[in-house]
């Protein structure tokens, strides 16, 4: 009685503990890690271990470990098929086994580390279980009681509280950055692009006026470079409108993703314009390829062209699917233009394609790829 009557005081402690971590915002992984140090106070374990599912939902992960053997087991992932652990996620039941080194579940690491007494409890009730709070003691310690098993199935439940308020948050949060891309994006279309391009009408009004040939082509280039300024605004509109954080990324946002991150260590970031209907009409294939030869050009300028300035175009049109990668730098020998194109040309030919790399007679290089689609 007087085990029985300390456990529950234990149990109480702790779960004042944990309520106040999760009504003060604590970081969830340290709730967890609460809930785990307490769990092994109140059932006297050797190890503790709390199992979240991978994005895959196929397999748990050991994402808290407390006691023997914590550090090793932090981050090993366990079947569903083959452990106690993930029958008891996959049922929403408790499971306890008297002695987990002869256990019938070839996959369990418990089991391969010679533990006796196991607990299992799930996170939580179905359908929606979030993990499972795993409990172990050494070979030839005395089982679990069932006493230990309620409490700690409260305690459970207190755990995938913390998750579930975790899990709102991120909602909250990507709801948030959503309604910011959005807000971005209409002040971008809204505001920026229409005076922009009012300032393009003004000068293209202006040109009739200019009367020095000169003058009138450096105004011809400056009304060039507003408009093509405005097609990549314009890109950049479609990225932040079709980019979504639980969604796989859109080719737009995949071109701009390669383009960010080659400006990241080429110390300038590369133009950037995108025509047509990338994301409807281009297959998944020709997206594949499509990404893999941008990734390989952009790789090869920040490699070897010791370039200042770089543009990447992306249009389909009339059928036909066009990546041009220009850069300023030093241009391909006749060696790199071979290697360079290699794999570049098979990529287009697989899908009936051509590809073209030439150096301009202003220098640098210039990369053509087009693929049917």
């Amino acid at each position: 009685l007087y085990e029985e009557s300390r456990g529950r005081e234990t149990w109480l402690q702790a779960s004042s503990e944990v309520t106040t971590s999760l009504l003060s915002g604590a970081d969830p992984r340290e709730v967890l890690s609460v809930v785990a140090a307490r769990a092994r106070e109140m059932s006297d374990a050797d190890l503790v271990q709390l199992l979240l599912p991978d994005a895959s939902g196929r397999a748990l992960v050991v994402e808290v470990a407390e006691g023997e053997d914590a550090e090793s087991m932090l981050g090993t992932t366990l079947d569903l098929a083959t452990t106690l652990a993930g029958e008891v996620f996959t049922h929403a039941e408790s499971r306890s086994n008297p002695d987990m080194k002869s256990a019938p579940y070839p996959g369990s690491p418990l089991r391969r580390l010679g533990y006796g007494p196991g607990l299992f409890v799930p996170l939580g009730n179905a359908p929606a279980v979030r993990g499972v709070l795993a409990l172990a003691k050494r070979s030839g310690r005395l089982p679990f009681s069932g006493a230990h098993q309620q409490m700690l199935q409260a305690f459970a439940g207190q755990a995938a509280i913390a998750l579930e308020l975790a899990e709102a948050r991120r909602d909250a949060e990507r709801l948030g950055l959503l309604e910011d891309r959005d807000r971005i994006a209409r002040d971008l279309h809204d505001v920026v692009i229409q005076r922009l391009f009012a300032t393009a009408m003004t000068l293209m009004s202006t040109l009739r006026l200019v009367e020095r040939p000169e003058a009138g082509k450096r105004l011809q280039h400056a009304i060039d470079e507003l408009d093509g300024t405005i097609r990549q605004i314009r890109s950049s509109i479609f990225a932040l409108q079709g980019s979504h954080d639980d969604a796989p990324a859109s080719l737009r946002g995949q071109i701009v993703d390669l383009v960010e991150g080659a400006g990241s260590h080429l110390g300038f970031m590369p133009g950037l314009r995108m025509e047509g209907q990338i994301d409807t009409v281009v297959t998944e294939p020709a997206a594949e390829q499509l990404v893999a030869v941008l990734r390989e050009a952009l790789s090869n300028v920040v490699r070897h062209s010791h370039a200042t300035r770089a543009e990447v175009s992306v249009e389909v049109s009339g059928g036909e699917l066009t990546l041009v990668v220009t850069d300023d730098g030093v241009g391909v020998g006749e060696a790199g233009r071979r290697s360079g194109l290699r794999n570049i040309e098979e990529r287009a030919g697989r899908l009936g394609g051509t590809t073209e790399l030439e150096s301009p007679e202003e220098g640098g290089t210039r990369l053509r790829w087009q693929i049917p689609v």
